[in-house]
């Protein structure tokens, strides 16, 4: 069988992702840390999202609108999401979330080596990936010591029973 150490949930939006992987953290009553994305305001064009540290309610907008739309800060990424990740290493906690991993950091490349460390690092892993074809997450979707619940195709109840039986033995 084989032996994960990270968990990466993925599907289409709003299939909860995010509430499956705080449903897992909440099961396993270990403590954690890293972050969370949470839509801070809503324009014409869409949402607009901020990272978050649940830790310490702190956060910075990722996304902003501009005149072509949408866009991401990677200046958020590179300083506010960067101490999370730097944070997330060194901290005592067993377990890390990423909630989420999309296309807002694709140029922030620090900060994607800071998801990289995490996930070779002795730590847990559960990372909450968009559905989007970009590299940072088919690197992700294809480590072997990772393994990826798609929500579009697995029955959530089927994906609960998965997702405990394996994190119970990677913690």
């Amino acid at each position: 069988m084989q032996h994960y150490k990270n968990i990466a949930i993925t599907g289409p939006r709003q299939a909860g992702k995010s509430t499956l992987a705080l449903w897992l953290l909440d099961r396993l009553g270990k403590p954690w840390t890293g972050f969370q994305t949470r839509r801070y305001a809503h324009t014409d064009r869409g949402p607009l999202y901020a990272l978050v540290d649940p830790a310490t309610g702190r956060s910075a907008p990722i996304s902003h609108l501009t005149a072509e739309g949408i866009r991401g800060i990677p200046e958020s990424f590179e300083g506010f999401g960067l101490q999370i990740l730097n944070h997330a290493l060194t901290s005592p906690a067993p377990v890390v979330l990423l909630d989420e991993v999309g296309r807002f950091e694709r140029s922030s490349h620090a900060f994607l080596r800071g998801i990289t460390a995490l996930l070779d690092s002795e730590k847990a892993v559960i990372a909450v990936l968009k559905q989007e074809d970009l590299p940072h997450i088919q690197a992700i979707r294809s480590r072997t010591d990772t393994l990826c619940i798609d929500l579009g195709t697995t029955p959530r109840e089927e994906a609960c029973a998965i997702l405990f039986d394996i994190f119970f033995s990677i913690v």
